[in-house]
């Protein structure tokens, strides 16, 4: 990893983590007027109710991680490009959750249309001939015939057994984790333990984030709830989500965590709450990953990691700016510690 390719890509990413906004200044925006922002310039037009649609803000912090991404990419061997290429396509499932949310709740086909962020040249969703499918059942068949045939079987089945919103989005996070650690496995070389490291800590936030939910809001039974699952990650392994998987409560579930995370889920009360510790979780772990100079590709993919939860924080208190909630409300949705 001595190359100058490599040297080239850590001082990038440096460069880019390096305008990361700090909680605190998340925090500031959450009762202050607003203020300039590095990348989006004056953000006070978006948390007045009548400013622009958040959409738009969207659009520009995205555009910002994509011209970000065509950098980092760059230089690297391509299997280690196929690992960041993929895990740049995480944001295409917005778009392709938003079309499938449209579909759910009959939206028009200009309404769905204006949800969707631009991906450049990295997009690969036939969105007009999705949008043209008469409902969600038809959009997923269309999608079996594209790259992401994997995913729309899945998602074609939950969505056929439950007709819900939340079990097809988890059915199509499980397929794209599942294709994502294929492409972890074939890094290789110095770089594979520390990959594997941050892309296990992902999965162990959504597995435990997925899990509570399936058995404690949607109430499915121990077999189906784990079935459903990601590729086990670093904390919780196959065997221990099984054992989970056929606890009764919340609080059991906690008690029987792998230390670590027995400690930071302490005294939550809530799948939310629970949920919100989980993402702390992983975005610590990518910052802690970023700071590891010895590993330029696990580097960079924790900088996409960290800048997806910055954009979510950011649009959650811009939103809730907007509705006029309460402070600690649009703190908890933006999962800020101070909440």
């Amino acid at each position: 990893m001595g190359s100058a390719r490599y040297a080239y890509l850590n001082t990038r990413v440096s460069l880019f983590a390096g305008r990361l906004l700090p909680e605190q200044r998340l925090e500031a925006l959450v009762e202050q007027p607003g203020g300039e922002l590095p990348e989006t310039g004056d953000i006070s037009a978006f948390l007045d109710p009548n400013g622009p649609d958040p959409l738009r803000l969207e659009q520009t912090l995205l555009t910002r991680i994509r011209n970000d991404f065509q950098v980092l990419a760059r230089p690297v061997r391509p299997r280690e490009r196929a690992l960041l290429t993929y895990g740049f396509l995480w944001f295409e499932l917005m778009n392709l959750k938003a079309i499938i949310r449209g579909k759910l709740s009959g939206l028009p086909e200009k309404a769905i249309r204006a949800q969707i962020l631009d991906l450049g040249a990295f997009a690969t969703l036939p969105v007009d001939e999705l949008l043209r499918a008469e409902d969600a059942a038809e959009m997923l068949r269309r999608l079996e015939a594209t790259v992401y045939s994997d995913i729309a079987r899945q998602a074609r089945r939950i969505y056929e057994e439950h007709k819900d919103l939340f079990a097809v989005d988890a059915a199509i996070d499980r397929r794209y984790f599942a294709q994502l650690l294929s492409r972890v496995r074939n890094v290789g070389g110095s770089e594979q333990p520390a990959v594997e490291d941050l892309v296990g800590r992902v999965l162990d936030r959504f597995n435990l984030a997925w899990l509570l939910r399936y058995r404690f809001s949607y109430n499915l039974p121990p077999s189906e709830s784990y079935y459903l699952l990601p590729p086990a990650g670093r904390l919780l392994s196959a065997e221990r989500l099984q054992a989970l998987a056929q606890l009764g409560s919340l609080e059991e579930v906690v008690e029987a965590l792998p230390t670590e995370m027995k400690d930071r889920l302490a005294g939550v009360t809530s799948i939310s709450e629970a949920d919100n510790r989980l993402d702390q979780m992983m975005l610590d772990a990518a910052g802690k990953a970023l700071e590891d100079t010895g590993r330029p590709v696990a580097r960079a993919f924790a900088y996409l990691v960290a800048r997806d939860g910055e954009m979510r924080r950011l649009i959650a208190i811009v939103k809730g700016r907007r509705l006029g909630l309460p402070a600690d409300l649009v703190r908890f949705a933006a999962n800020l510690e101070s909440a």
